[in-house]
């Protein structure tokens, strides 16, 4: 097997079960655009992540699955099936990673938290608001969310009074373009946080924590105290990258 290939392994097997499917990325240089274009086309199955972009004197391109375990046969499998793919192509197989398990978390209080994936209904909303909010502006930084949020409010506060599901809809959007820069920042993953039969979702890992920015949001909308997204978004970062 890969040196390499072994010690993700070996990191990877000391926080998941290698068992179970995981979304896991794999790396490739080709000489040219036109053969990343021709090799994505023999991926049957996986999916391509961001666009094929120029590197030095080459052409990245990155694929996903996440039906697939990652462990040592199916690693070596892929390994040997993608360098020889690439090399027919004049490329080269750059090697992978993957997520680890997102699992049992316990806060100071001794509580047990369980982390889940989300199902794929919360995950579409999430994905389905990115679009829009790059489009308004509200991911470049936490100073444009801010501007964007503090110019709508007015509007939505009123349409709120009339129709209080209103409330809702708002909540979500601020919670998700402040979650959305902060995973850009720190990598932290959407999950499904079950604690005392309470469900939210958060980012999280098992090992840096959890960030709750839909509380936040709540809280804002609310006006509970003083919440600062901006503040709340660079305290969350810190505190995850320290």
């Amino acid at each position: 097997m890969h040196p390499d290939d072994s010690t993700l392994l070996s990191i990877l097997a000391k926080r998941s079960d290698l068992s179970r499917p995981r979304p896991q990325d794999h790396f490739f240089f080709l000489p040219t655009e036109q053969a990343a274009l021709e090799l994505l086309g023999q991926l049957e199955g996986w999916t391509q992540v961001g666009d094929i972009r120029p590197v030095d004197n080459t052409w990245a391109l990155t694929v996903r699955r996440t039906d697939l375990p990652a462990n040592e046969p199916t690693i070596a499998g892929l390994r040997r099936r993608f360098t020889e793919l690439a090399l027919d192509l004049g490329g080269l197989y750059d090697g992978w990673q993957a997520t680890t398990d997102v699992g049992l978390d316990r806060p100071t209080d001794g509580t047990a938290m369980l982390l889940e994936e989300l199902d794929p209904g919360d995950r579409d909303t999430i994905d389905q608001l990115v679009p829009l909010l790059k489009k308004l502006g509200a991911l470049h930084s936490p100073e444009a969310l801010v501007t964007f949020i503090d110019a709508g409010r007015p509007e939505w506060k009123m349409k709120a009074f009339e129709d209080p599901a209103t409330a809702d809809d708002v909540i979500h959007l601020v919670g998700t373009a402040a979650g959305e820069q902060i995973a850009a920042a720190t990598g932290l993953r959407w999950v499904l946080l079950v604690e005392d039969d309470v469900e939210e979702i958060v980012l999280a890992d098992a090992e840096r924590g959890v960030i709750r920015p839909f509380s936040m949001a709540s809280e804002w909308w609310e006006e509970k105290g003083r919440t600062d997204v901006s503040d709340f978004i660079r305290a969350a970062i810190m505190l995850v990258q320290i």
